[in-house]
């Protein structure tokens, strides 16, 4: 299996433009959203993890066999 480090530059300022628009759109609700999940018991924040890592895993897997 090669990597492509063409693509994952790609995948990671598509990230990074998907987070900053975020950002620009509603600074207020990101600032709201960041206290409250500064609030969360770490369980909480660590089953959100592992489900969007799940998450991520499946759409990776459906691009995948699209190819």
């Amino acid at each position: 299996m090669d990597f492509n480090f063409s693509l994952f530059l790609m995948a990671f300022g598509l990230a990074c433009c998907i987070e900053a628009l975020l950002w620009l759109v509603s600074p207020n609700g990101m600032r709201d959203m960041v206290l409250k999940l500064a609030e969360q018991p770490a369980d909480r924040l660590r089953l959100c993890g592992l489900m969007l890592l799940a998450f991520g895993l499946a759409v990776c897997a459906a691009g995948r066999s699209l190819m």
